[in-house]
């Protein structure tokens, strides 16, 4: 990448072309769709085709933040999509189906039923997860 210093300025070449940094940065870096600035951030949400600042990636509804979060489920390791049924505690999200969303010792859905979390694992009861672990 040349560079060179004129009238106190620093134009920068890119693709032959000679850009004031400005100009240059709106070549390179994506544009937040929530606050139309330029993402400096190594970290940003891409949605929908569009980039997102962490922090401007929100619910439309409610305005939760949404950037950063991972919906991935925990169970198939698959992504879980807007209209995806799911279960969510915490950090953690599975599918809301009983390939997914299951006791992790005797894979009984709990779909629609009380569980017990434990290292990343669900339990339908107290003695599922004491087997699992004694094992």
């Amino acid at each position: 990448m040349d560079s060179l210093r004129r009238s106190g300025t620093l134009d920068v070449s890119a693709d032959g072309q000679y850009y004031c940094g400005r100009h240059y940065g709106e070549k390179v870096y994506p544009r937040c769709s929530g606050c139309d600035e330029l993402i400096f951030a190594k970290e940003y949400t891409f949605a929908e085709e569009k980039s997102w600042h962490v922090d401007h990636f929100c619910c439309f509804g409610c305005d939760l933040h949404l950037g950063g979060h991972r919906y991935m489920c925990l169970a198939c390791k698959n992504k879980i999509a807007p209209f995806d049924s799911r279960v969510s505690h915490k950090e953690f999200h599975w599918h809301a189906n009983a390939a997914c969303f299951k006791c992790k010792n005797c894979s009984m859905s709990l779909a629609n039923q009380k569980f017990l979390l434990k290292d990343e694992h669900v339990f339908c009861c107290a003695d599922c997860k004491t087997q699992f672990f004694a094992s």
